[in-house]
């Protein structure tokens, strides 16, 4: 089925959006890249690897997977969004859902993999929720749309919401003095802005993993 006139301005802001982002470095563009935003600072260039890994699977996946157009995105009352493959659009923030056949997980998003520990869960199918927001930067003719990949992702294997793995993708973020807490709490509540199913989330938090 071809694309609805909405799904093709879709596809191709997000194709501005991460041109900008995966490029320049991070001295002299004026792009608004990966490099430029984080490049300077000692512990978020730590992180680039994975936030430019986040942006090529957005990147290589949006030409391909279904469109959903969601403009009430994580808004309290909106319905939960359905984990199957595809891009989820909010408008100032987005989701990119993959499929991940067993055992693909290292092969498809190496770097976030590597922020889940358990290798018997990465071992299973599921699918992947990476979230990015997109902010604007300046003002007036000089105001540009950036695209950021959120902090936290999160694997369902066998695609189950009840079924939920909070990743700490930017490992950054614990420094940040605003940020503290248990940063699996702080990540169920990120969901939640994402249309990620929460409730499910917290419950199965709370019980542990002992059910996989």
């Amino acid at each position: 089925m071809a694309d609805s006139m909405q799904a093709v301005a879709i596809r191709s802001v997000i194709a501005s959006l991460t041109d900008a982002a995966m490029c320049g470095d991070w001295q002299g563009s004026d792009a608004a890249s990966v490099l430029r935003v984080m490049g300077r600072n000692p512990l978020q260039a730590r992180d680039v690897p994975v936030a430019m890994e986040m942006v090529a699977l957005l990147q290589h996946f949006a030409t391909r997977l279904d469109v959903r157009d969601v403009p009430g995105l994580g808004v309290e009352g909106q319905e939960d969004v359905e984990l199957t493959p595809g891009i989820v659009w909010g408008g100032s923030k987005l989701l990119v859902l993959l499929d991940v056949p067993a055992g693909a997980f290292d092969d498809i998003a190496y770097w976030v993999a590597d922020s889940l520990p358990s290798a018997k869960i990465k071992a299973m199918p599921g699918v992947l929720a990476l979230p990015f927001t997109i902010e604007s930067t300046g003002e007036g003719d000089e105001a540009q749309a950036v695209l950021f990949p959120d902090w936290v992702a999160v694997f369902y294997p066998h695609a189950r919401a009840e079924h939920a793995f909070p990743i700490l993708a930017l490992r950054s973020v614990l420094s940040n003095d605003a940020f503290g807490g248990d940063w699996v709490d702080a990540a169920i509540g990120r969901m939640g802005f994402y249309g990620l199913p929460r409730k499910l989330a917290e419950q199965f938090v709370a019980k542990g993993t002992a059910p996989l």
